[in-house]
């Protein structure tokens, strides 16, 4: 998820070092495997200036390790935008950044595009449809009847049927007067979230606040209640 190797041990994931994924790609190509897929996550809580770097440094290594080892097929690499998730520790973070998601797409687009294929969300609606649904509440359907709206006018106006776009997500947001940036800032843990009174998980929010204290350094990781 990051070339940070700090950042993934504090996500959660101490034990996949550099030295682990560079075995499972050794052992993947010597096994046959032709082709490899990495999976990276852009804007991670906790990010770092220099972990845009460390993750295209780790995909050169990775890709120089896995020509010496013979592959023959094809390297990709997918990069999303951070999305908080209900029901985990992060679902108090901060929403990755819109409008530094291009930028650092296209920086590693510049580095590592000659020689992997880069899937990212540049331009794709989901880089705000998605964060919105994973974070609102009941207001959300409302929101989704009224980007329709807006698609049934554009129809109307244009004679053929469009998907929906940034554009039609922004004019639904103004149309209902919610604010874009709610659905992007961090949460705070002393107030309920739209989806508490959904049963999704068996980890009480007692844990998952715990968790996200540990993350923010706001508690010791071992706590006696």
């Amino acid at each position: 998820e990051t070339g940070d190797y700090e950042l993934r041990r504090a996500l959660g994931k101490p034990g996949m070092t550099n030295q682990v994924l560079e075995n499972v790609i050794t052992a993947s190509v010597e096994s046959g495997i032709p082709n490899i897929d990495f999976y990276f996550i852009m804007n991670l809580p906790g990010e770092t200036d220099d972990a845009l770097q460390k993750t295209i440094d780790l995909l050169g290594n990775f890709y120089q390790l896995a020509m010496s080892k013979g592959l023959k097929g094809r390297i990709r690499v997918s990069m999303p935008n951070f999305f908080p998730k209900a029901g985990t520790p992060f679902q108090y973070a901060q929403s990755g950044n819109l409008y530094t998601y291009p930028e650092k797409i296209a920086h590693i687009k510049t580095k590592v595009g000659a020689f992997m294929a880069v899937s990212d969300m540049d331009g794709d609606v989901d880089l705000l449809s998605q964060n919105i649904m994973s974070r609102g509440g009941i207001e959300v359907g409302l929101l989704l009847s009224e980007v329709y709206n807006q698609l049934r006018q554009k129809e109307r106006e244009q004679g053929v049927f469009s998907p929906d776009t940034v554009d039609e997500w922004k004019q639904a947001l103004s149309a209902l007067r919610l604010k874009e940036e709610v659905y992007f800032a961090e949460r705070t843990t002393d107030r309920p979230l739209p989806w508490y009174h959904i049963h999704m998980v068996n980890i009480p929010t007692s844990t998952l606040i715990k968790a996200w204290e540990v993350y923010k350094d706001r508690r010791a990781l071992v706590v006696i209640d």
